[in-house]
């Protein structure tokens, strides 16, 4: 008898926290633009604006519109948001879209990679990151990646590229000063 009543008790359970996600979760996430491209300093994580002597990291922060539905007005838990929910993203990137380039030619690891190339297709280049809760895009260059690198210094310009599945082109650029000897 026991047993019969844990097992009623995890039920009920489950079916009161059931209600709960389904009265809260409710709403869809919508990508409205292509947002702000950044570059930030990986040791202070300051914005850098004007020039670049570090390693760093390239983030697209996309523009976004969050959606929401009311639950049923019939619902029994109207008023209950005591979870945190994942909402879909109703114009999903294609995640094999991204692309990140420079005006200028890049060395990676004795490999020139030309003006206007995708530098996210070197193979020592893998550590970007697409967070689909933030929409938000990180490609990381840290010490050891830069060590293998050698930028062209002067004047540069970051160009973001992603595409969404509907066909979107979402395009971005960040223009300064590369100086890292």
């Amino acid at each position: 008898m026991k047993k019969i009543k844990s097992l009623y008790i995890l039920f009920c359970s489950s079916f009161v926290l059931s209600l709960l996600v389904v009265a809260c979760c409710r709403g869809t996430i919508t990508i409205t633009g292509v947002g702000t491209l950044t570059i930030t300093n990986l040791v202070t994580d300051e914005i850098i604006e004007d020039s670049l002597s570090t390693e760093f990291m390239l983030s697209n922060k996309f523009d976004h519109e969050l959606v929401e539905q009311a639950p049923p007005q019939q619902f029994l838990l109207t008023t209950a948001y005591a979870t945190t929910c994942e909402y879909p993203i109703e114009n999903p990137l294609d995640n094999n879209s991204f692309q990140v380039s420079l005006n200028r030619q890049l060395i990676v690891d004795q490999d020139l990679i030309g003006a206007g190339e995708n530098i996210l297709d070197h193979e020592k280049i893998n550590g970007f990151y697409f967070d689909d809760i933030y929409n938000t895009f990180e490609v990381r260059f840290a010490s050891d990646l830069l060590n293998q690198m050698t930028f062209e210094n002067g004047m540069t310009t970051f160009t973001f590229e992603a595409t969404g599945e509907d066909g979107t082109v979402y395009s971005n650029t960040l223009e300064l000063y590369v100086d890292l000897d």
